[in-house]
């Protein structure tokens, strides 16, 4: 049994653990059936195709972001996992800020 104590594979063991946790929010964000997605649809008064569809590209672009950018280098490790997840959080903020930007702009908030 493996134990984050022991000291040798402490980074492996942390990036499995992110894996896992960021696999379970991207199914329940790309779940037509999930509850998050029925709610969110019911409370905003929005068709539950239509959100899905507005919310597909964003969710797969932050899942190759943190595929690429975290999950793969630090698990591999090519990176500490440290690194890697900078990496990536600077890349999704760059993306929100230069992608996300013109899209609320052309809705006129």
């Amino acid at each position: 049994l493996y134990t984050a104590t022991d000291g040798s594979r402490e980074e492996l063991f942390y990036a499995l653990i992110g894996a896992v946790l960021s696999g379970s929010v991207l199914g329940d964000q790309a779940s037509p059936i999930s509850t998050s997605t029925i709610l969110s649809a019911f409370m905003i008064e929005c068709d539950m195709r239509d959100h899905i569809v507005t919310q597909t590209p964003y969710i797969f672009v932050s899942a190759i972001i943190s595929l690429f950018f975290g999950h793969l280098p630090s698990g591999s490790e090519r990176f500490p996992y440290y690194a890697s997840y900078t990496m990536g959080s600077v890349l999704l903020c760059a993306f929100v800020y230069f992608v996300c930007q013109d899209v609320l702009n052309r809705m006129g908030t």
